[in-house]
C-alpha cells in the first residue's frame, strides 16, 4: 500500500474551513509519510561544520548563537559528520560560540545573516592538551565567500547600502541594478517596472515577509508599501527554488525592519521639488495635408513629491518581544496636458505600518505585520490650448486606491533538526473612480487624424474594483544527515470584484471616412461611433501547491539541489463556475554547486527549472464576467457647442459582447495545458585574495507554452457548415482561451436546442502558429573595493530575446491586459510575427557604487548604457478584404506586420537609440546628541539625456492611410530631477 499522501498524485482539495484543520491535516500527512515542509525566504540560515585540527568531523559539539540586536539565542549540536544548521533565523548580526568537552572553545564575534541566504562557516577545535603547543597552527573559523548550497542568482541589498546609492525609493529601482534586468514599457505605469530574462513585466513575483504582495489583478509590479520600513531586499534573477511559484520572470523578496533591545526613534522627509526638474521635448509633425500637428505635449509636465516618515522601535519585553511602528504621510502633485485638456493632480495618502515579534522561548515565536496603503487622487481638468494655456474648469475626478494588508506567522522549532512555520495573510486592493459630472458622456473628435477632446466631461467611465488576496502557507524544515529537506503547502485565493459603467449614455468617437473604409462610405463622410460598455461581477482565482526541496550536501565541496513543485490553478466566472482547472503542474528544479578547491572562494554551478504561470484574474474580468460592449455607428451631421453630436441615420449596430456571462465550458479549451517556461543556467563565481568577486553566467529560457485568447468565429462557422449546415452561424467575436498552435475542444449549443455539441477543431482548422519566446544571455560581473574608500559593482550582459509573443503583456502597442492582447486574436495578426521582441536589449552595461569622502561625506553613483529595443512598422493586413465578415478589419486596423501591403517582420523597423544615464548623490552624516542626522541630495539623469525610449510604431492609420509621424519619438527617458532627503534617528 502506498503513502497516504503521495506527492506525485497530489491534487489540491477544496479550501478547508479553518487553519487548524488544514494545519493538522497536512502535518499528519507529513509525519505519516516521513516528509516535512519547508519555509519561505523571509529569513536567513546558518550552516557549517565542526572539525578537529586533523580535519576529522566532531559530532556532539554545542553551537550557541546570539542575535546582537535582539538578544535571542539558539543552540544546536553537530551531527555525525560534524555539520550543523540553523533555519528561519531573523536577519541581522550574530555571535557564535562552539564548545565541546576536551577541546578549546571557539568564538566568532560577528557574522551577518542576510535575507534568503545561508551563511556558511567552518570551525576547527583544538584538543586542550595541544592548544598551547607551538607546533600546532590552525584556523579556528573560516567564513565561506559563497553559499555552496544555493544555485539561485541575483542580489541582496540592505537599505543601509541602498542609502549610499542614487536609486529611487522603490523595489523595482533596486531590482534594475541586477545584471540582465531591463526596464519595461513606460506606458505600463510608473515605478521602473522590470523585465527579467526576457519575460514581460507582468510575470514577476513580489513578497514582503513571506506574503505575496504582487499586484492582484494584473500582476504588474507590487502593491504600495512604506519603503522606509524595508530592511533588506533580495532580487532573484534565476535558479529560483521550488518554494516560489506563480511566476516565470524574476522574484523580488523583501523583509521589513523590526524592533530590538534598544529603543530607536526617528523622522525622515523626502522632497522632489518641481521647479528643479526638467521636461521632455514637445513634438510637432505635419499630417498628410502638410499641416503641423501637436503630437506629444510635454510642455506642461511638472511634478513634486513629498514623503514624511515617523518611526519608533524597541523592546516590549527585553530579549522576548519587540515592536516597530511607522507613520508615512505622502503627497504627490503633478500636471500634464494633451492637445486640448490640462490636468492638475494631487495624490494624498497616510500610510502606516506596524510589526510585532514575540520570541516566546527558543522554540516558539510569533510575528505580526500590518499596514495600510490607502490613498486618494484628485484630478482637476481644464480646457486647454497650446498657445493660450489653461482655460475654464471642466470639473474633478477622483480615484481611491489601496487597502489593509496584514499577515500572522507562527514558528515552532520542534527539535534542533525539525521546525514548522505557518503563515496566514490578507491583501486588500481597491481602485474606485468617480467624477463630478457622471451624467456627461465622453466626446472625442478624431476627424483631423489626431484625438481632440470635446465638451466638459472629466471621466469616460465610473469604476468600482475591490480585490482581495488570502494566502496561507504551512512550511517545515527537516535536517536528516546530509539532507536539508524543505517541503511546503501554499494556498492562495483571489477574489475580484469589478463594476464598470459609462458616464452619460456612452463613449462617442467622431471619424471622417478614408478611402476603403470598413463601412464602404464615400471618402470624407463624417460618422460617429457611440460605444456602450458595461461590465460587472465577482470572479475568483485559486492556486494550491505542494513543493519539496532537498539540499543534499554530497560532501563539503559539492551540493545537489533537487526540487519539485506541484500546482493547481482554477479560475471562476462571475456566476461562480470554474472555467479554468489545470492540475498536476509538475515543476522540477534541479541544481548542482561545486567548490573545486574547498576554500569557499570558488563556485561552479548549474541549474534547471520549470516555472508555471496562472491565468490572470484580469482575464476573469474581461472574459468571464457579464460584459456588454455595443457600438452604434451613425452619420455625423454636426457637432453642438457642448461637443455632443448631431446624429443622422444609423449605419451599423455591432455587439461585441451582449452582457451575458458565457457558459464556463466554452471559454477554455478542454485540451489546453498550462503556460510554462523552462530555464537552463550555468555559472562561475570567484573571490580573489583582495576581496574582489567575479562572476560569469549563461542563461537560456524557453517559453514552451502560453495561454492566449483567440477568436474562433471563422473556424466555428466552418465546422457548422461541414457538420450542421442548417444551424445559424456565429457572428463577431467568439473568444476561447487556448495554447496557440494546438487542437481545441469546447462545448457549444450550435442550433439552440438546449443540447451542447462537442466541437473539435484541429490546429490546422484554427491556423495559428505555436507561441514562442526565447531568451539567451551571457553575463559578466565584478564587485570589490578600489583602495579603502571606493566600492564598485559592475556587470555586462549580452542577450537576445526573440519569438512571436512577449508573454502576458504587449509593449509594442501598450496593452497591459495579461493574456488578453491582440496577439493571436486572429491568425492573420501573426503573419510575419516572429522576430526580436520588445524586451530585447542586446547589450547592457551597469556600474554603481559609492565613495567615502573626508568629513563624513559620501558620494554615490549609478550609471548604465543599454542598447535600444526593436521597432515595428504596423499597418493593415492586405488580405483583409472582409468577404462578408468585416469584424477583424473594423476592430483591429493597423496592428498587423504589414505596411502598404508589404510584409514587415517583427522588430525589423530599426531600434530605439542607446540609453545612457548617470545618477549621483552626495550624503553627509552628522552626530547630533544621541542620534545622527543624514542629509542627502540626489540628481537623477545628471546630464539630462533625452534619448527616446519609444517611437511611433504605427505606419498606417486604421483606415490604411499613411501615418506621417511613424518612427517619431513618443516617450523619452526621464528628464533630470533632484531629490533631497533628511533623516534623523536616535
Amino acid at each position: 500500500m502506498g503513502s497516504p499522501c503521495p506527492f506525485a498524485a497530489f491534487s489540491p482539495v477544496p479550501h478547508l474551513k479553518t487553519l487548524k484543520t488544514l494545519g493538522l491535516t497536512v502535518l499528519l500527512c507529513l509525519l505519516g509519510s516521513g516528509t516535512v515542509f519547508g519555509q519561505t525566504d523571509a529569513a536567513g540560515q546558518l550552516r557549517g561544520r565542526v572539525i578537529d585540527h586533523e580535519t576529522n568531523p566532531l559530532p556532539g559539539a554545542t553551537i550557541e548563537i546570539r542575535h546582537h540586536q535582539k538578544g535571542i539565542r539558539r543552540s544546536a549540536v553537530s551531527q555525525g559528520n560534524g555539520s550543523f544548521q540553523f533555519q528561519s533565523l531573523p536577519i541581522g548580526t550574530y555571535s557564535i560560540r562552539i564548545s565541546m568537552p576536551g577541546f578549546n572553545d571557539v568564538e566568532q564575534d560577528r557574522l551577518d545573516i542576510a535575507l534568503g541566504g545561508a551563511a556558511a562557516i567552518d570551525f576547527t577545535l583544538v584538543p586542550d592538551e595541544l592548544s598551547y603547543s607551538e607546533s600546532i597552527t590552525v584556523t579556528t573559523s573560516r567564513i565561506k565567500a559563497f553559499d555552496i548550497t544555493s544555485t539561485t542568482t541575483g542580489l541582496v541589498f540592505d537599505t543601509q547600502r541602498t542609502e549610499t546609492l542614487p536609486v529611487k525609493t522603490n523595489h523595482n529601482a533596486v531590482a534594475l541594478l541586477a545584471p540582465g534586468a531591463v526596464q519595461g514599457d513606460s506606458d505600463f505605469g510608473t515605478g521602473d517596472l522590470v523585465s527579467f530574462g526576457g519575460a514581460s513585466v507582468g510575470e514577476n513575483g513580489y513578497y514582503l515577509n513571506g506574503l505575496n504582495i504582487t499586484d492582484i489583478r494584473k500582476g504588474i509590479g507590487a502593491i504600495r508599501y512604506p519603503w522606509e520600513a524595508v530592511d533588506q531586499i533580495q532580487v532573484k534573477t534565476g535558479g529560483t527554488p521550488a518554494e516560489f511559484g506563480r511566476h516565470i520572470g524574476g522574484v523580488v523578496n523583501m523583509v521589513t525592519k523590526s524592533g530590538s533591545n534598544d529603543f530607536h526613534f526617528g523622522v525622515r522627509t523626502v522632497w522632489d521639488p518641481r521647479d528643479l526638474s526638467g521636461q521632455n521635448p514637445t513634438t510637432f509633425w505635419p499630417d498628410n495635408e502638410g499641416n503641423e500637428q501637436l503630437i506629444v505635449n510635454n510642455r506642461e509636465d511638472s511634478s513634486e513629491w513629498q514623503d514624511y516618515n515617523v518611526f519608533a522601535s524597541g523592546p516590549i519585553v527585553k530579549d522576548k518581544a519587540f515592536f516597530y511602528v511607522l507613520g508615512n504621510p505622502r503627497r504627490y502633485k503633478d500636471t500634464y496636458a494633451n492637445t486640448n485638456t490640462f490636468y492638475d493632480r494631487q495624490t494624498e495618502g497616510d500610510f502606516w505600518l506596524a510589526k510585532m515579534d514575540w520570541y516566546i522561548n527558543q522554540r516558539h515565536s510569533v510575528e505580526l505585520l500590518g499596514f495600510n496603503n490607502e490613498q486618494e487622487r484628485t484630478t482637476r481638468s481644464f480646457a486647454y490650448s497650446f498657445n493660450e494655456g489653461r482655460g475654464e474648469s471642466h470639473g474633478n475626478s477622483y480615484r481611491e486606491t489601496g487597502g489593509d494588508v496584514w499577515t500572522l506567522k507562527y514558528n515552532w522549532a520542534v527539535t534542533d533538526t525539525l521546525s514548522v512555520s505557518t503563515m496566514y495573510g490578507k491583501v486588500e486592493a481597491v481602485d474606485n473612480t468617480r467624477a463630478d459630472n457622471p451624467e456627461l458622456p465622453a466626446y472625442w473628435d478624431s476627424r483631423s487624424g489626431s484625438w481632440i477632446r470635446l465638451g466638459d466631461w472629466v471621466a469616460a467611465s465610473i469604476n468600482t474594483k475591490e480585490d482581495e488576496r488570502t494566502n496561507f502557507r504551512l512550511d517545515v524544515d527537516w535536517v536528516v544527515g546530509n539532507h536539508s529537506l524543505r517541503f511546503g503547502y501554499d494556498d492562495e485565493d483571489l477574489d475580484i470584484v469589478d463594476l464598470t459603467t459609462p458616464t452619460g449614455d456612452g463613449y462617442y468617437e467622431y471619424y471622417r471616412a478614408e478611402a476603403d473604409n470598413p463601412y464602404n462610405l464615400p471618402e470624407g463622410t463624417d460618422y460617429v461611433d457611440r460605444r456602450v460598455f458595461v461590465r460587472g461581477g465577482t470572479t475568483g482565482t485559486r492556486s494550491r501547491s505542494l513543493y519539496v526541496q532537498d539540499t543534499w550536501l554530497i560532501n563539503d565541496r559539492m551540493t545537489l539541489n533537487l526540487g519539485l513543485r506541484n500546482t493547481t490553478f482554477e479560475n471562476t466566472t462571475s456566476q461562480g463556475e470554474t472555467y479554468v482547472d489545470i492540475s498536476n503542474q509538475i515543476a522540477p528544479r534541479i541544481g548542482i554547486s561545486w567548490d573545486p578547491f574547498g576554500e569557499g572562494r570558488t563556485k561552479v554551478f548549474a541549474n534547471y527549472g520549470r516555472f508555471y504561470m496562472p491565468v490572470s484574474p484580469n482575464t476573469n474580468v474581461r472574459m468571464a464576467s457579464g460584459e456588454l460592449d455595443e457600438h452604434f455607428v451613425s452619420y455625423l451631421l454636426g457637432v453642438n457647442p457642448d461637443g455632443s453630436p448631431v446624429i443622422g441615420e444609423q449605419i451599423a449596430h455591432q455587439v461585441v459582447s451582449n452582457g451575458e456571462v458565457p457558459a464556463s465550458d466554452r471559454l477554455f479549451n478542454q485540451e489546453a495545458g498550462p503556460m510554462y517556461n523552462d530555464e537552463y543556467m550555468i555559472g562561475y563565481q570567484q573571490q580573489t585574495n583582495s576581496g574582489w568577486r567575479f562572476g560569469a553566467r549563461a542563461t537560456w529560457r524557453d517559453l514552451v507554452q502560453s495561454i492566449e485568447d483567440i477568436s474562433i468565429n471563422y473556424a466555428l462557422n466552418n465546422w457548422i457548415e461541414a457538420n450542421m449546415p442548417d444551424a445559424p452561424r456565429v457572428g463577431g467575436w467568439f473568444p476561447l482561451l487556448t495554447n496557440p498552435g494546438s487542437d481545441a475542444v469546447l462545448n457549444y449549443d450550435v442550433d439552440g436546442d438546449g443540447t451542447k455539441e462537442r466541437i473539435e477543431l484541429s490546429a490546422a482548422d484554427l491556423g495559428f502558429p505555436q507561441s514562442e519566446r526565447k531568451y539567451l544571455a551571457f553575463e559578466l560581473s565584478a564587485e570589490g573595493r578600489i583602495g579603502a574608500n571606493l566600492l564598485v559593482a559592475s556587470s555586462y550582459t549580452w542577450s537576445h530575446n526573440y519569438g512571436n509573443t512577449e508573454g502576458l503583456l504587449r509593449s509594442d502597442n501598450d496593452q497591459s491586459d495579461p493574456g488578453w492582447t491582440t496577439s493571436f486574436d486572429y491568425p492573420e495578426l501573426m503573419d510575419n510575427g516572429y522576430g526580436d521582441l520588445p524586451n530585447d536589449r542586446r547589450h547592457q552595461l551597469k556600474l554603481y557604487g559609492s565613495y567615502r569622502l573626508p568629513a563624513n561625506f559620501t558620494m554615490g553613483f549609478n550609471g548604465y548604457a543599454i542598447s535600444g529595443r526593436p521597432l515595428n512598422s504596423f499597418g493593415v493586413h492586405p488580405g483583409d478584404d472582409c468577404e462578408g465578415d468585416c469584424y477583424g478589419r473594423i476592430w483591429y486596423g493597423a496592428v498587423s506586420f504589414f505596411t502598404d501591403g508589404v510584409a514587415q517582420p517583427r522588430g525589423s523597423a530599426g531600434r530605439t537609440p542607446w540609453q545612457t544615464n548617470l545618477d549621483l548623490n552626495l550624503a553627509y552624516k552628522l552626530q547630533l546628541g544621541r542620534g545622527a542626522v543624514n542629509i542627502k541630495a540626489e540628481v537623477f539623469n545628471v546630464f539630462n539625456f533625452e534619448r527616446a525610449t519609444q517611437l511611433e510604431e504605427e505606419a498606417e492609420f486604421d483606415s490604411g492611410a499613411n501615418q506621417p509621424y511613424h518612427g517619431q519619438p513618443t516617450h523619452w527617458q526621464e528628464p533630470r530631477s533632484l531629490r533631497f532627503s533628511l533623516r534623523y534617528a536616535f
